[in-house]
């Protein structure tokens, strides 16, 4: 019984992921593993254009809709950049969102586009 009970088990190989997909792990002599997580801002390129469509019927002052153009721009090409920079992106979206926020005269399509924001990043982001 002593014998038995001072043999070590093997505990066996640990292996930790985190956000991870299409993972391979096992005690294999070789193994070459590439994990490659892709960066999908698609929907908030989709918002950036409804905001540049919809600028013009928001009631911002000529100077609040030139502010907006230009960060919906800027959001634009931060989503369609070859090498995808979520910081830069959220930066941008902060931006448009802000722009929004500024405008006072309360419209339909404001709040549409404000929530339609909302629902973009968290498709983007997360939270």
């Amino acid at each position: 019984m002593s014998d038995y009970l001072s043999r070590q088990q093997r505990a066996g190989d640990t292996y930790t992921f985190n956000n991870s997909s299409g993972i391979v792990a096992g005690s294999q002599r070789s193994v070459v593993q590439n994990n490659i997580t892709g960066f999908d801002a698609s929907a908030l390129a989709e918002f950036a254009s409804l905001v540049r469509q919809f600028a013009p019927t928001l009631g911002a002052s000529p100077d609040q809709q030139d502010a907006l153009i230009q960060d919906v721009e800027v959001l634009g090409e931060a989503t369609s950049a070859e090498q995808a920079e979520p910081g830069r992106i959220r930066a941008a979206y902060l931006r448009v969102q802000e722009a929004l926020g500024a405008i006072t005269t309360t419209t339909a399509g404001l709040s549409m586009l404000t929530q339609q924001g909302q629902s973009a990043y968290q498709a983007v982001f997360g939270s």
